[in-house]
């Protein structure tokens, strides 16, 4: 396990993007049950709702890997970069099974403008993972930027 507690090897992230109804019922879930079961009801939405909210993300670790130290921002700072993956408001407690970590509208927002200006061939250098998962990351946030959604990025362990 990494010092979040998610087992890298034996986790999948997706990221899914939640409009203002979704968003209130995920607020509204009092345990982590609750947040699995919409969790699994949004990854199962219909193919062409899911192609537009979703986004599976094989190279979640390396992209969070580079884009976490500032190297890729223009200010040199961590944020808004170190929020395009794992960071967020938790929405589960419980790390064995996973993490919930949602980012608001405004933060959306902020990810999507900086994510624009990561230069793709300095990204290569460093992880060509990462540069090649980039374009999805980086279309998927002026998505939901553009449609006022708040984004959760799901991880869940394999048992």
């Amino acid at each position: 396990m990494d010092e979040s507690g998610v087992s890298p090897s034996a986790a999948e992230g997706c990221f899914v993007a939640l409009n203002r109804d979704e968003a209130r019922r995920l607020f509204g879930l009092q345990d982590d049950a609750g947040v699995w079961a919409l969790m699994e009801e949004l990854r199962g939405a219909e193919p062409v709702t899911r192609e537009q909210r979703l986004l599976h993300c094989p190279a979640w670790e390396s992209l969070h890997g580079v884009l976490r130290g500032g190297a890729f921002s223009p200010e040199g700072e961590d944020y808004p970069l170190n929020h395009a993956v794992l960071e967020g408001r938790p929405m589960t407690q419980d790390p064995q099974r996973g993490y919930v970590l949602l980012k608001r509208p405004d933060t959306v927002n902020h990810v999507a403008e900086a994510l624009g200006q990561v230069n793709e061939e300095q990204l290569r250098c460093v992880s060509a993972e990462a540069a090649a998962a980039l374009p999805a990351l980086r279309d998927f946030y002026q998505r939901a930027a553009h449609s006022k959604c708040a984004v959760v990025f799901v991880v869940e362990n394999k048992v």
